[in-house]
């Protein structure tokens, strides 16, 4: 835990095995016995999940992780909508993908924000 770092966690993902893998894995960081963390984790699993994130700006970052089909797009959508993104890799899997990547980190430097 950082005291800059607000302990609330606003998740926006579909219902399914891997919300449910991430959600486990933060309750084992917030009971184990050494140094647990205290995340309060704000879940939202309705099917518009995404367009929920974008409108309600709950943070400035963003961190994506998970299936890779429409990851691309949800980062340039989220650059464009002002926020910094964290994602993990692949970024992109395919060369369309791969262009509309490059526009996020144009619009992400035009925004003055941060996609990595």
């Amino acid at each position: 835990m950082y005291p800059d770092v607000d302990s609330n966690v606003y998740v926006y993902a579909p219902e399914g095995p891997d919300l449910r893998l991430h959600l486990d894995r933060i309750n084992a960081y917030n009971t184990r016995t050494d140094q647990p963390t205290h995340w309060n984790e704000q879940v939202y699993t309705g099917a518009d999940f995404f367009q929920k994130m974008i409108a309600e700006k709950k943070g400035n970052i963003v961190v994506m992780a998970g299936n890779n089909q429409k990851k691309t797009e949800y980062i340039f959508n989220t650059v464009d909508a002002g926020m910094n993104v964290l994602a993990d890799k692949p970024m992109v899997i395919n060369s369309e993908g791969f262009e509309l990547l490059k526009k996020a980190f144009a619009k992400a430097a035009e925004k003055k924000s941060i996609a990595v």
